[in-house]
């Protein structure tokens, strides 16, 4: 009898797979929900931290400020997406934290309408960066 080659169960990447230090921190996690709740505060307090370092807590496009929940950490000129890959937010956080100086140059507070807005312009999003490959590969 011939196997197949692929099995009909669903493979995971290997980060989600059978890591046993994610396994063990997944079910610290769910034993202990008052550690999620304090990385939580933690990172609200960085980020917190982070946008006054960076000035008013208002949008420097449209001068947005109502509710400080919309307001986003933008990247100047844009990278952000490669930023992602290399470091999560909170390590995102402690770098700018330890340096301001940086953090003045690269980011900016800006609402989530601009961010979003700056995105598109910028092909950020995953879905358009594919359909322009897509359209580029097909005119070759």
């Amino acid at each position: 009898m011939i196997e197949p080659k692929h099995s009909t169960t669903k493979v995971l990447p290997a980060r989600y797979s059978q890591n046993p230090a994610s396994k063990k921190m997944r079910d610290y996690r769910k034993k202990h929900p008052e550690y999620t709740e304090r990385r939580k505060a933690m990172n609200r307090n960085r980020r917190l931290k982070l946008l006054d370092s960076l000035g008013e807590r208002k949008c420097v496009r449209c001068g947005y400020d109502k509710d400080i929940r919309a307001l986003h950490i933008g990247h100047k000129n844009g990278g952000a997406y490669l930023q992602r890959r290399n470091m999560n937010m909170q390590t995102m956080y402690m770098f700018y934290l330890r340096n301001l100086d940086i953090a003045k140059m690269d980011l900016e507070v800006i609402c989530a309408n601009c961010n979003a807005i700056q995105q598109a312009n910028d092909r950020e999003f995953s879905w358009y960066r594919k359909k322009i490959k897509e359209q580029n590969s097909e005119t070759d």
